[in-house]
C-alpha cells in the first residue's frame, strides 16, 4: 500500500541532502512506500560542482544550476539518493527523506540565507499591499536561489504567495498595478511571453492562440534595475481526500484509456497547487482531475471569460477507488475550446 502523508514544510521549500544536492519540494505531502521508506517529490535544483558558477559563504563547494524536473525526470542520469516513483505509469522524481540534512521554509525570510534584495522586494510588496487596502489573509515567500543563499548578481527572484482562491484575482491585480507604478515591466511585454506561447503551442500540440493563454498564466515582470521576478500564487495548502485516495490506489488494479472531450469545471481553485487539482463535469458525473506536471498550471482557471465549455485531453484511469482524469503525458491539457476550434 502507498500511504500518502502531510508534511510540515509547505511547497517549495528548500532541501538540502547529504550529498550536497539542492531541491525543491513539489508538493506538501511525502509518500510511504512498501519497503516502509518515505519519500518527497522535489525538482532538483543545484548540484556541487568542482567548475561551478556559484558560489556561497554558507557552502565550501562550487555550485552548478542543475535542474531535474519532478515529471520529466526519467530524462535525467539520478544520484543515489533519488528514486523514480511510477504513478499510475508515469515516473515521478523523489528523494528519501532520511537523505535530507537542511530544509529552508520559504516564508522563512528572518534566515540569513534570505538575500538582502529578497527581502528588501517582499518588505515593499507588504508596504504597498497594505496601502492599497487589502485586509484579507495571505502569506509571501521566496524560493530558489534568493532563498538558500546561492543567488547570483543575475539571478531571477521567485516569489511565492499563499491565497485564498476566491482573492487570488484581487491580489494579482493590486500586484500587477503597484508593480508597474514602479517602473517594473510585464512580461506579456518582452519578448519572453512570445519564447513561451510558442513552446506551449509545441509541446501541447495548439494554435498559438492556446500558447498565449498559457503563457498569461505566468506572472513575471522585469524590475528597473533589470531583475527577472516571478510569482507563483497559489491556494493555501490543505488536505486534499482527492490526492489521498488517488495515491492509496496505486497498489490495487487499475486500466486507463485515452480520453478526448468537452468537459465543464467546476472547481479550478488548486490549479496552480502541486499536485494540480480540478473538478470537472462530463455527463452529469462530476470526476477528478489530477495533474503533477508545471505546465498545467493554471488552465481553467479563467473566471469565465471564455465561457464554460472545455476541452480535456487526458488519461481516464479507472481505478478501485473510482474514477479520475489524468493529465500524465506532454500532449495532455484542459484549454477554453474557443480557443481550439
Amino acid at each position: 500500500m502507498t500511504y500518502y502523508e502531510k508534511t510540515e514544510r509547505p511547497t517549495f521549500s528548500g532541501l538540502k541532502s547529504e550529498r550536497g544536492y539542492f531541491y525543491h519540494q513539489s508538493g506538501d505531502y511525502s509518500i510511504s512506500l512498501d519497503d516502509g521508506k518515505s519519500v518527497v517529490p522535489v525538482n532538483r535544483s543545484y548540484s556541487p560542482f568542482i567548475n561551478g558558477g556559484r558560489s556561497s559563504k554558507f557552502e565550501p563547494e562550487l555550485y552548478r544550476k542543475d535542474l531535474v524536473v519532478h515529471e520529466r525526470a526519467e530524462e535525467k542520469p539520478l544520484v543515489d539518493e533519488e528514486l523514480l516513483v511510477d504513478i499510475y505509469g508515469k515516473p515521478l522524481l523523489f528523494i528519501d527523506g532520511k537523505s535530507i540534512v537542511r530544509e529552508f521554509n520559504p516564508v522563512n525570510l528572518d534566515d540569513e540565507r534570505v538575500s538582502l534584495q529578497a527581502k528588501r522586494l517582499i518588505t515593499e510588496m507588504r508596504n504597498m499591499l497594505l496601502k492599497a487596502g487589502i485586509d484579507f489573509e495571505y502569506r509571501l515567500g521566496i524560493f530558489g536561489s534568493h532563498r538558500v543563499g546561492l543567488s547570483g548578481v543575475d539571478s531571477d527572484m521567485d516569489l511565492i504567495a499563499w491565497v485564498h482562491s476566491e482573492f487570488r484575482g484581487i491580489f494579482l491585480d493590486e500586484i500587477t498595478k503597484l508593480w508597474c507604478s514602479r517602473g517594473y515591466t510585464a512580461s506579456s511585454e518582452l519578448a519572453r511571453n512570445d519564447e513561451d506561447a510558442l513552446r506551449y503551442a509545441k509541446r501541447f500540440g495548439v494554435p498559438i492562440s492556446a500558447g498565449y493563454y498559457l503563457a498569461e498564466k505566468r506572472t513575471r515582470f522585469i524590475t528597473s534595475e533589470g531583475v527577472s521576478v516571478s510569482l507563483q500564487v497559489l491556494c493555501p495548502e490543505v488536505e486534499s481526500e482527492i490526492v489521498r485516495e488517488i495515491f492509496s490506489g496505486l497498489e490495487d488494479e487499475w486500466e486507463q484509456e485515452d480520453f478526448v472531450g468537452d468537459i465543464e469545471i467546476i472547481n479550478s481553485g488548486m490549479s496552480f497547487n502541486f499536485p494540480k487539482i480540478w473538478q470537472v463535469v462530463r455527463g452529469g458525473l462530476v470526476t477528478p482531475v489530477i495533474s503533477f506536471s508545471w505546465m498545467h498550471q493554471g488552465m481553467g482557471c479563467d473566471s469565465g471569460i471564455y465561457g464554460s465549455k472545455y476541452l480535456l485531453k487526458a488519461s481516464l484511469v479507472h481505478s478501485e477507488g473510482g474514477d479520475f482524469f489524468y493529465l500524465r503525458d506532454s500532449g495532455h491539457y484542459i484549454l477554453p475550446s474557443k480557443l481550439l476550434r
